[in-house]
This record gives structure tokens, C-alpha cells and sequence, in this order.
């Protein structure tokens, strides 16, 4: 299942997390709110060295792939 993440903050990062370990899962976006975030690996904020290289993206800049 492909699946858009919206949000990276406590319940967001959870959620993040559960699918990186769920191999039935697939996370393809990841919108947040602020620059600071957006263009991060998804997998930066709930502390996963990486999640399949997903970019963070702000509101304006939010395009799903795929």
C-alpha cells in the first residue's frame, strides 16, 4: 500500500516508523509545515538514518510522484 505521510511531528514521526518497518507499506510523500524541514530525508525526524532517500516537502512545494 502507497501512502502519503501529512505531518513529521510526534504522531507523524510514529507513524513513519511504522511504516519503514512494515515491508506492506510504502511511503511515498511526506508533507510539513516549514522550511527548515522540507527537503529532508522523510526519515530524519523520527530518527531513521533513512527512508528510501523521501524528501520532506512544505506546503507550496508538495507533489506526489508516482
Amino acid at each position: 500500500m502507497r501512502i502519503v505521510q501529512w505531518s513529521a511531528g510526534n504522531v507523524g514521526r510514529r507513524s513513519i516508523i511504522a511504516m519503514h518497518n512494515n515491508p506492506l507499506l510504502e511511503l511515498v510523500g511526506c508533507h510539513v509545515r516549514g522550511a527548515d524541514k522540507a527537503g529532508k530525508d522523510a526519515g530524519v525526524p523520527a530518527g531513521i538514518r533513512t527512508c528510501a532517500d523521501l524528501p520532506l516537502l512544505s506546503g507550496e512545494g508538495f507533489v506526489l510522484t508516482g
